[in-house]
């Protein structure tokens, strides 16, 4: 385990590969493994709201697909999120959070 701040969301996250040295920056790809569900552990951002749990990840959708497939923008980086069951129709700019409870952090050697 390791600690990050993606968007300045504190997590803790599972490292696959080798350990950067402390205090080391470093390029990721970020992944948080579903299942998802719509309301549960996605849901709509609203200003202000309170979520319970967490931590959560906030970001703007930039593209849902019709197999439950939702591409978020979190910060600077896209994230692809598999939403199980319902949902609803999702526009770009939509802004979401998604539960990141546990989150893997891949090092992309850029």
């Amino acid at each position: 385990m390791v600690d990050a701040t993606v968007a300045g969301q504190a997590l803790h996250a599972v490292w696959i590969g080798e350990l950067p040295r402390v205090g080391e920056s470093v390029d990721v790809e970020l992944d948080v493994p579903g299942p998802h569900a719509w309301g549960d552990t996605v849901t709509l951002d609203v200003p202000g709201g309170e979520l319970p749990g967490g931590p959560w990840l906030h970001g703007v959708v930039e593209l849902q697909d019709h197999e439950g497939l939702v591409t978020l923008r979190i910060a600077d980086g896209l994230v692809a999120v598999d939403v199980e069951g319902s949902w609803p129709s999702l526009t770009p700019g939509t802004k979401v959070a998604v539960l990141a409870q546990r989150v893997l952090l891949y090092p992309t050697g850029i």
